[in-house]
């Protein structure tokens, strides 16, 4: 790792590269892109940082010197496939992916099993707020829709209240639409037995 900071700041790459290289492996939960870092070889070319390269398990950091983008493209089918794989990091904060993203979910990671209950489901989603909002470092203004961290109930926010927790919020509207579900049914049932017996 200390050989991929040293490549990094000896050619003056931008503090975001770096901070952006580290989430990412740390966010996307690339153990198999951490593996070659740790243990693998680094070649520096240009604005290319190659890991493992040549072998099966290679991948490339382009960091541009216009500072656009930073990319982390795996080596696949005998070359680097820009516009298919990897994942692009914008300097206003966006992450491009290609291909999904998924959240560790198993039981495995998980303790203090508990039911959500479908009325603490209701009162986490009244008290959402959604907006719209552009980012202050999107120089595009790009119009977005969410939340705004500091104002969501604690269940669903970071514990420093600057991030939501999306698959959160996905279990709270999951658990609520499945209990609407049952009240539809219900009254459909009603109805039902109502027009049986005109």
């Amino acid at each position: 790792m200390s050989n991929f900071v040293a490549i990094l700041v000896r050619k003056k790459t931008r503090v975001f590269a770096l901070v952006t290289t580290l989430m990412i492996l740390l966010v996307a939960g690339l153990s198999f892109l951490a593996s070659p870092v740790i243990g693998g070889t680094a070649r520096l070319s240009g604005e290319t940082l190659f890991f493992n390269d040549g072998s099966r398990n290679a991948w490339l950091v382009k960091a541009p010197s216009d500072h656009t983008q930073l990319w982390i493209v795996p080596y696949v089918n005998g070359g680097y496939q820009f516009t298919q794989r990897g994942a692009v990091f914008w300097p206003n904060g966006n992450l491009t992916v290609r291909g999904s993203v998924s959240q560790g979910s198993s039981k495995e990671l998980k303790e203090n099993f508990a039911s959500l209950s479908s009325q603490e489901a209701v009162y986490i989603l009244a008290d959402l707020n959604p907006v719209k909002y552009n980012y202050i470092a999107d120089e595009g203004k790009t119009l977005n829709a969410g939340f705004i961290a500091e104002e969501v109930p604690d269940l669903i926010s970071s514990d420093e209240h600057k991030a939501v927790k999306t698959m959160d919020v996905i279990a709270i509207l999951t658990k609520v639409v499945k209990q609407q579900q049952k009240e539809l049914e219900t009254l459909q049932e009603e109805i039902l037995s109502l027009k049986q017996t005109k």
